[in-house]
């Protein structure tokens, strides 16, 4: 049949052809979903990344980058704690499933956190790369993975990616705590109300968080304040609620916590729990992970109830 062209004035028209595009775009990042990574790029890539949300490349506050040397996987996770060796039992397959992440945040006035994570590969091996049962179990998983809200009454996307509000929640929670002053710098054009209202806000966590300077004088090891925080679709690897952690062991005027990452996925819950070891932290510092499905109804009521 005979291709027609789009009048390049007509504003209808136009839109009409982006629609199609992106519908088309969709379909195939679908069948990307089903069939691998490989099917999905066979049309381009570029026309497919740019109606996705992986396509936005994030505000980038935590400084994110993945060890790429497996010994030093070994000796950092050695260093940190004396736990479970990154090869052994269920984590065989770490190299090739596993990215291990080294989460920086430096505050204006020098000072730093640092912490690691155990996230999903971005990048799976190509099907091509793949043994015919390897490749199986593959479509098994990504089957399963679409119809989570069916067996796990919660979506998958926890486990496909660190989503960049993760990170933004986390380095702004670091910033409260590592910045002695809260008179940030607002863009002049920025409402007042909104500038006194952050501010307020930050005031709020960090004495929420720290202790002031009296209770830190008179401090003699006992009947030290406690902060309890839960933090609800903390996803695969809780950066906000970790970051929090890993600052105490830094910053002696942090109170003691209880922290409880809590996720909707079964899978967010484990490798949680997993990253929650990975985090250097005080004594008096606990972790913990747990599956909430936090909703109106009368049973998500009761698990909040249970968690707390």
């Amino acid at each position: 049949s005979e291709q027609q062209s789009i009048p390049q004035g007509d504003p209808d028209s136009l839109a009409a052809a982006e629609k199609k595009e992106r519908v088309k775009a969709r379909w195939s990042l679908l069948r990307g979903a089903l069939m691998g990574s490989s099917a999905a790029h066979e049309k381009g890539p570029a026309t497919i990344n740019k109606h996705s949300m992986n396509s936005f490349a994030g505000f980038q506050v935590l400084d994110r980058t993945v060890i790429q040397d497996i010994d030093e996987h070994a000796a950092l996770l050695a260093k940190c704690h004396n736990s479970v060796p990154v090869n052994g039992g269920q984590d065989r397959g770490a190299s090739s499933l596993w990215d291990f992440v080294q989460n920086s945040y430096t505050s204006k006035e020098g000072g730093q956190i640092q912490f690691i994570t155990r996230e999903v590969k971005r990048q799976q091996p190509q099907q091509s790369e793949q043994s015919f049962a390897t490749s199986q179990s593959s479509m098994k998983s990504r089957v399963e993975a679409l119809l989570s809200h069916r067996n796990h009454g919660v979506d998958n996307t926890g486990n496909v990616r660190v989503w960049d509000a993760e990170a933004t929640l986390a380095g702004f929670l670091l910033s409260v705590l590592l910045s002695e002053e809260h008179n940030d710098v607002f863009d002049s054009d920025q409402d007042t109300s909104d500038s006194d209202n952050i501010m307020d806000l930050r005031s709020r966590m960090k004495n929420a968080l720290c202790r002031n300077e009296e209770s830190i004088c008179a401090d003699n090891g006992q009947g030290q304040e406690k902060c309890n925080i839960l933090e609800l679709g903390a996803g695969q690897a809780g950066l906000a609620g970790l970051a929090v952690a890993s600052a105490s062991n830094s910053l002696n005027n942090m109170k003691s916590l209880q922290l409880v990452l809590t996720d909707g996925h079964p899978k967010c819950v484990e490798n949680n729990r997993f990253c929650s070891t990975l985090v250097p932290k005080r004594e008096d510092i606990s972790i913990d992970s747990q599956l909430l499905l936090w909703d109106s109804s009368a049973k998500g009521l009761e698990e909040c109830q249970r968690i707390f």
